[in-house]
């Protein structure tokens, strides 16, 4: 598990919730713990996805890379 978040990167987490490899309560697990420590962190768990990179995937990384706000921007402005 994470000991410590970055303060000024987001983790973007994707997870397959089909990967028969690695499942994917580890990804669910990390964003917690990323969360508990302050970190700016998303989290996205793809039902039909398995092991590996599919195109829903890649679409799901493009749109959260075009479209999150970083948590430290929102702090600023409050």
């Amino acid at each position: 598990m994470p000991e410590a978040a970055p303060s000024k990167t987001t983790i973007h987490l994707l997870h397959g919730e089909k990967d028969a490899v690695i499942p994917c309560r580890h990804t669910i697990d990390a964003a917690r713990r990323l969360l508990e420590l302050g970190g700016d962190v998303t989290s996205d768990i793809l039902a039909l996805a398995a092991h590996g990179i599919d195109d829903e995937m890649v679409a799901r990384i493009v749109t959260r890379l075009k479209s999150h706000v970083p948590r430290r921007l929102w702090d600023e402005v409050r």
